[in-house]
C-alpha cells in the first residue's frame, strides 16, 4: 500500500482489501497473519488468521483461520481482542441473535450482549430462541 505521496505504508502483503467500515484496510500478510490498519498505514492488530470481515449488526470483526480441519471463525474487536473464540464453522444473523455454527451444535449471542462485550465479559451464549 503507498500513499499518494509515494510512502511505503505496507509491503509484505499478500492480499489487502478496503473494508465496509471506516477507511481501514484489512491485510493478510505472507506470514499467515491478518492486520486491520487504518488509512495512516497503523496496524491495530496482527493475529494469525487468512480473512476479515465487519459485521455493522455486532460492531466488531469476523475473523478466519485456518486449521488441520479447514477454518474456523470467531468475533474480536477493532483493537483485536476476542469477543467470541475462533472454535466455530460460520455464522448468521438470526432477528436479534448472533449465532455461531458448529457441526455439532450451534450457539446464540444476543446483538446487544455482543455489542457492550466489554460490560459481559466472558460472553455467555444463550439458549436458542
Amino acid at each position: 500500500l503507498i500513499k499518494k505521496e509515494g510512502n511505503v505504508m505496507i509491503s509484505d502483503a499478500k492480499s489487502l482489501y478496503n473494508t465496509d467500515r471506516k477507511n481501514h484496510f484489512a491485510v493478510v500478510n505472507k506470514d499467515g497473519t491478518v492486520s486491520l490498519v487504518n488509512e495512516q498505514g497503523k496496524a491495530w492488530f496482527h493475529l494469525r488468521g487468512n480473512a476479515l470481515r465487519y459485521i455493522d449488526e455486532i460492531n466488531a470483526w469476523l475473523i478466519t483461520v485456518p486449521d488441520e480441519e479447514g477454518e474456523r471463525v470467531g468475533v474480536i474487536s477493532e483493537q483485536g481482542e476476542i469477543i467470541i473464540p475462533v472454535e466455530y464453522d460460520g455464522y448468521k444473523i438470526t432477528g436479534d441473535y448472533l449465532q455461531m455454527l458448529r457441526k455439532e451444535s450451534n450457539f446464540f449471542f444476543t446483538l446487544s450482549q455482543v455489542k457492550d462485550w466489554k460490560n459481559h465479559s466472558p460472553i455467555q451464549g444463550v439458549p436458542a430462541p
